[in-house]
């Protein structure tokens, strides 16, 4: 690919948030040509980009941090920092500079993941994950994955600038790293720290306990399931009602209760439920904020995540990962239920939609119903249908030889997602893979599916689940088209709307 190569790195060295943002919008203006990058998905202007951290409702405004690797001099990455933008909305974001970058001893080998809070003098504070480096003679960087500290940043001027201090420099317990991925909030009088560790060859939570942020005193392991990974990263403990969610890693979350005298989690089911089962395609999905705009000024708690992979188009300045769209989270029925909150209709545009549609063995379009940039919302009738699978085909081409196909099996209750051979690949040779889970539907005798399709990027939201998708066909593809096999199915309505650019 194309690089900006020096330019990159000192174009996020710009302080001043004004010239920040006039430079980064110039350089999003290079990226416009790539047919595969997202257009109202939040992503950098270039560079790399993994787990939303911090994400924080602060007078008014979301703020947005992000493990972030622009490029240096020889279009190699550096170590990651955190990137920062700004949304009234959480649609339309501005580029800031960056927020905490490495450069302190306990840092320099990258700015790991972590969260922000306000103290009790109300600054915005952020506790993360440092990993350590030197420099040697030769002024490489020398990176020590075992050595992680946790450091705790502080802003008193809105989050432009920040100072560190170095709060956790002790192991936990033999065979657990220092620090990962802190979860914090306060309760009793005192300052709790969950953070991700592993505990005789199996993933744990770590908890912890401050009375100042930075005297921290091992607490418990609050929950030891039998079937996870041997390492956790990015616990977060959610309370919903007289329940809580544990929640870890890529979106693998237990229901049941935490108890503060114990300070021990149990699970109503230990086998676990996944947010996404979107396979190799989406990580920490558990990075989340609260706002006050729900109903009458409830809160709202959103759940946000890192969506894998880049573009394989040549010719534009490097860029790999975005955020899906911010869902809103809540507990229903011992699940976790999720969608995109209203506001995101704002970006809807120009209409198509039908009713009351039969399909079966003959494929059905509907006229407006195509594109590349679209939402989709389309509701099913399961409780009357014959069709063993039913669902609808997007991007296909003009030729019917390409296509990612949404289908719903009737007899298992399952959603899926996949293609005729695959989605095709980014520019590492990467592909990703098929997914299906369970869909709920039998129950309430119908499935609605509201799809987000911006160019590479699929989101399926399906009676409270979701799955997620990267796909790169080569022939581009704008139909979309309804199916049934091996029976009838009717769509009771489908409404399609072509989305607005947020850039």
């Amino acid at each position: 690919m194309a690089s900006l190569s020096a330019a990159l790195l000192d174009s996020f060295k710009i302080s001043d948030p004004a010239a920040f943002d006039a430079e980064m919008l110039r350089i999003r203006a290079q990226m416009k040509g790539d047919p595969y990058r997202p257009v109202y998905h939040f992503l950098p202007p270039a560079g790399w980009f993994n787990d939303p951290n911090g994400p924080i409702y602060y007078k008014g405004q979301y703020h947005l941090f992000y493990q972030y690797s622009p490029r240096d001099a020889a279009d190699r990455p550096v170590p990651k920092v955190w990137g920062h933008a700004v949304s009234d909305d959480m649609l339309y974001w501005k580029d800031l500079p960056i927020a905490l970058w490495a450069d302190s001893p306990h840092d320099k080998g990258g700015v790991l993941s972590g969260n922000t809070f306000i103290d009790d003098e109300g600054n915005v504070r952020a506790l993360y994950t440092g990993r350590a480096g030197v420099l040697d003679a030769s002024a490489k960087l020398a990176i020590n994955v075992s050595e992680k500290y946790g450091i705790l940043a502080t802003s008193t001027d809105g989050m432009r600038t920040w100072t560190k201090k170095m709060v956790m420099d002790k192991h936990p317990y033999e065979g657990s790293p220092v620090h990962h991925d802190a979860q914090i909030w306060k309760d009793d009088g005192l300052w709790w720290q969950l953070i991700g560790g592993t505990w005789q060859g199996k993933g744990t939570a770590v908890l912890w306990s401050s009375p100042d942020l930075e005297n921290w005193t091992f607490r418990s392991r609050i929950y030891e399931p039998q079937r996870t990974g041997n390492y956790w990263e990015l616990p977060y403990l959610l309370p919903y009602g007289d329940k809580d969610v544990l929640m870890y890693g890529r979106g693998t979350y237990w229901v049941g209760k935490f108890d503060k005298k114990t300070l021990k989690f149990t699970p109503d089911n230990e086998t676990p439920q996944l947010l996404d089962p979107s396979s190799g395609i989406v990580y920490a999905p558990n990075c989340h904020l609260t706002d006050d705009k729900g109903v009458g000024g409830t809160q709202r708690r959103f759940v946000l995540s890192w969506v894998f992979q880049g573009s394989p188009t040549q010719g534009f300045p490097y860029w790999e990962g975005l955020m899906w769209l911010p869902r809103v989270m809540d507990l229903k029925n011992g699940r976790l239920i999720q969608d995109v909150p209203p506001e995101f209709e704002k970006l809807r545009g120009m209409h198509a939609g039908a009713k009351d549609l039969l399909i079966a063995e003959k494929p059905v379009r509907v006229k407006g119903v195509e594109g590349d940039t679209v939402e989709l919302d389309v509701e099913f009738d399961v409780a009357n249908a014959t069709a063993k699978l039913f669902g609808l085909k997007l991007r296909l081409s003009e030729d019917g030889q390409q296509y990612t196909r949404v289908y719903y099996d009737r007899e298992k209750d399952i959603l899926g997602i996949d293609g005729p051979i695959d989605f095709g690949q980014d520019s590492r040779g990467r592909k990703p893979k098929l997914s299906s889970g369970p869909a709920h539907a039998k129950d309430p005798g119908k499935l609605r599916l509201r799809v987000f399709l911006d160019k590479s990027v699929l989101e399926v939201i399906y009676n409270g689940q979701s799955q997620t998708k990267r796909i790169y066909p080569d022939k581009l593809g704008k139909q979309i088209e309804f199916f049934a096999e091996g029976g009838e199915a009717k769509i009771t309505k489908v409404d399609c709307w072509q989305m607005k650019a947020v850039w």
